[in-house]
């Protein structure tokens, strides 16, 4: 018998927001997996400053580029939600 369909509500940060990535028509690459990990394993706000900072320490080939446009796509998925915390961050 088949295994039954993982239940959305079972799956992990990280599982929902691999497969956002990939029905978005990305890959679940490296750098993607280096920026989701932070984001999983927080309970504070995170911005995308801090999550580039974070992402590049561990490999300096990811752009801030990249961090936006994976917490667009986690964001459209609804997995995040963007607001302002002071004028700084409004870009």
């Amino acid at each position: 018998q088949p295994a039954p369909a993982m239940d959305e509500m079972d799956m992990t940060f990280l599982e929902k927001a691999s497969q956002a990535i990939r029905e978005s028509g990305g890959r679940m690459t490296n750098q993607r997996q280096i920026i989701l990990e932070p984001l999983a394993g927080s309970n504070e706000d995170l911005d995308a400053d801090g999550l580039y900072q974070c992402a590049h320490g561990r490999d300096a080939s990811i752009s801030l580029a990249t961090v936006y446009r994976t917490l667009n796509t986690l964001e459209t998925a609804g997995l995040v939600r963007q607001h302002y915390n002071s004028r700084e961050h409004e870009r």
